[in-house]
């Protein structure tokens, strides 16, 4: 028997906001499981339509042959529509979801034709927290149904939305980093899904949703040594874009104050004034931050009901108006559905 994982990623949608970050995706998640050398075959796919999906599915099972171990994932658009999640193709049209996606339960009635002993999928949509069986189904008997053991590990609950980001979105690359958390021995899924929900613990926002029909002794990799490789590699291609600045920064960066060990008081303020700006070039930023505030206030809705006025002093404060704005360590984009 062979084991085979069909990787997903849709990103260049027609009707919906584009999510670059799911080509990404697939690509981490491929070299992840290529790394466990635990699937004969390995599909990488990206931007597909309803159809296609379909297709890719049918073309990587054939109804003829059996598999150990199917693993699905899927990065992109989701919509929970009545009762039914559907992975949105890239023309996904809410009036016509059958067809321009693909329903849970479409989805798996083609992955029963390859009768696996264990199906993992792994979902990093909105809404993707769906119930294997629904609850106005009549339950079926999972050998019955052509699954033995089940793991489904799904980004958010089947009411909320999902993160993106940059390079990797924000579920997908805890599933990685929790991956790759153990430097020896066997890997666990349970592994897996105890560290994700520590790392979500407390997010009301973007809750992780798993189903298990399993022993507990489903195994992600036999020897977590086989992923040195692939660890190193999610840190240098797909570190966050905040940890690529910080290791990129060095002596003279822009923003960066090099503290030597055993600096007194006096060198220190030294030191970071040496790194700071001229007051020239403060003034000439904040005088360019303001005049933009101000355009962009006089050519707005209000601007025809109110006057403005800037008053600028010699003091230590540039300029009379004060705008704060807190950026985020690092740019993330919802999985708007």
């Amino acid at each position: 028997m062979t084991s085979t994982a069909i990787l997903i990623g849709n990103a260049n949608y027609r009707s919906e906001n584009q999510l670059p970050c799911c080509l990404e995706d697939v690509a981490a998640m491929k070299a992840l499981v290529e790394a466990t050398g635990r699937y004969g075959v390995v599909h990488g796919i990206t931007d597909l339509d309803g159809d296609a999906m379909r297709d890719a599915i049918r073309q990587a099972l054939p109804a003829e042959g059996h598999h150990y171990e199917v693993l699905f994932y899927f990065s992109g658009h989701g919509a929970q529509i009545g009762n039914e999640f559907y992975y949105c193709g890239t023309g996904f049209d809410a009036s016509r979801p059958n067809e321009t996606g693909m329903s849970h339960s479409e989805l798996h009635d083609l992955l029963r034709a390859a009768e696996p002993k264990l199906l993992v999928k792994i979902i990093d949509a909105c809404f993707s927290g769906t119930l294997l069986v629904k609850a106005d189904r009549q339950p079926l008997p999972m050998q019955k149904e052509g699954f033995r053991q089940v793991l489904q590990f799904s980004s958010s609950l089947d009411d909320q939305t999902s993160l993106g980001g940059e390079p990797l979105s924000a579920f997908t690359r805890a599933f990685l980093e929790a991956s790759v958390r153990k430097t020896e021995g066997t890997v666990y899924y349970t592994d897996v899904s105890n560290t994700l929900r520590d790392d979500f613990l407390g997010n009301d926002d973007q809750t992780p949703f798993f189903v298990s029909q399993g022993t507990g002794r489903e195994v992600l990799v036999d020897d977590a040594a086989k992923l040195a490789t692939f660890r190193e590699t999610l840190k240098t291609r797909w570190c966050a874009e905040g940890e690529q600045n910080n290791e990129d920064e060095g002596e003279g960066a822009v923003g960066t104050i090099i503290v030597p060990e055993q600096m007194g008081l006096k060198e220190l303020l030294i030191s970071a004034e040496k790194q700071m700006g001229s007051p020239e070039e403060a003034k000439a930023l904040i005088d360019t931050l303001f005049d933009g505030v101000l355009e962009r206030f006089e050519s707005g809705e209000f601007g025809e009901f109110f006057e403005s006025a800037a008053t600028e002093h010699s003091s230590a404060s540039l300029n009379s108006s004060h705008v704060g704005r807190r950026p985020p360590k690092t740019p993330l984009i919802a999985k708007l559905c």
